[in-house]
Order: structure tokens, then sequence, then C-alpha cells
């Protein structure tokens, strides 16, 4: 399980996953969700932007500090955003509990 955060700490959202996908030049890499992410917004400044067209269908960010929270793309396929300052682990024991 991973706990991560937007720039400025408004958002919090726990992740567990095993690979990353993709990195930008943002220095931010997206991971897919294995499992739904779980997302913790009190001060709701999760805010969302669709696109009519190319790769990405929806980006979700930070109204406060504009970090990036997940983006979906055109296929359904949910990826969250690892920033570059964050230490992400890797946990591969999880997939044990799905019976594999």
């Amino acid at each position: 399980m991973n706990n991560l955060t937007c720039h400025c700490g408004a958002i919090h959202y726990k992740l567990f996953n095993s690979s990353i996908s993709s990195k930008t030049g943002r220095g931010i890499s997206f991971v897919e969700a294995s499992n739904p992410a779980m997302i913790e917004d009190p001060s709701k400044r999760l805010n969302t932007y669709s696109f009519e067209s190319g790769p990405v269908k929806e980006y979700g960010f930070c109204n406060q500090c504009g970090a990036a929270i997940y983006q979906i793309d055109n296929r359904g396929l949910v990826q969250h955003a690892i920033h570059s300052h964050q230490n992400y682990l890797a946990d591969y024991n999880g997939i044990l509990n799905f019976g594999f």
C-alpha cells in the first residue's frame, strides 16, 4: 500500500500496484490500477478535465497546486500519478490475496 499526496497535501490517495506504465517529461509516472485507489479529498480540491480527442479521456488534478492525481485513457484504463518526489514501492505481496 502506498500513501500518496498531491504537491500541497490537500488530496491524499492510497494505491496498491505493481507496475509503472508510462513516464512524462514533468517528473510524473502513471501506474495502472490493479484495484481501485482510495482518494481522500476532505477539502474538495479534486477537479477533472475531459478531452474531446487524444489518448487521454479524463484527467483528475488538484485545483490548488495543479498536481495530477489520475487519468483515464480512451479504453477506460485508469492510471494514478506518482510524482518524482514521492517514494513509491511496488508491492507484489498483495496479489496473493486474489488467489494467483
